[in-house]
């Protein structure tokens, strides 16, 4: 890990973020929580992220993903495509990794500590067509300023994660964990 973590916050290797840890840092489950972080950057901009998660019982992944157009590039795009073009970026990585097929069950409008955002919910299934496994990721693109938006997303969570919410928690948009998480998140000018 690069970033730092102080008082139950992870600050990014650049500065340019920082976010309430997904589980309380006096939990066994945010002292044991694995963190990866790092920074890219491409041909339309750049990404500072970190991945929290899995833990010893919760095997879900929490990310943070902060990216940042090319000031030279095109205009961004608007909220709504860029989240879309997010959701797809994932669901292929899926498709790569587990073959299996991805269903959108949520996009809507929302918001995070104030800040416009993108809600979504996807179900993905893989294995074998008589036994599937599945798991569900949920997404929460913030807009933070023209050029930046944020990425929040909880991946891999299945119904037999003890710390699973249940399907109509994560449709209804009411997952306190992940609502708190994403709200939690600062970007730094």
């Amino acid at each position: 890990m690069d970033g730092a973590i102080a008082r139950g916050r992870y600050t990014s290797v650049d500065g340019s973020f920082n976010v309430r840890l997904p589980h309380a840092t006096s939990s066994f489950e945010g002292q044991n929580l694995q963190v990866r972080d790092g920074k890219s950057s491409g041909d339309r901009g750049k990404a500072t992220y970190v991945i929290f998660g899995p833990g010893p019982t919760d095997p879900a992944g929490y990310h943070v993903i902060l990216a940042t157009a090319r000031r030279d590039g095109p205009p961004a795009a608007s909220l709504a495509e860029r989240a879309a073009r997010i959701n797809e970026y994932y669901m292929r990585q899926y498709n790569s990794t587990f073959g299996g097929v991805a269903e959108r069950l949520v996009f809507e409008r929302t918001d995070a500590a104030g800040r416009p955002a993108i809600y979504s919910i996807y179900r993905y299934e893989y294995g074998e067509r008589d036994d599937p496994e599945e798991f569900f990721v949920a997404f929460k693109v913030i807009q933070a300023d023209d050029g930046r938006v944020v990425n929040v997303m909880a991946e891999k969570l299945t119904t037999a994660n003890p710390w699973y919410p249940g399907i109509d928690t994560l449709v209804g948009g009411t997952w306190d964990r992940f609502n708190d998480f994403a709200a939690s998140v600062e970007v730094i000018d």
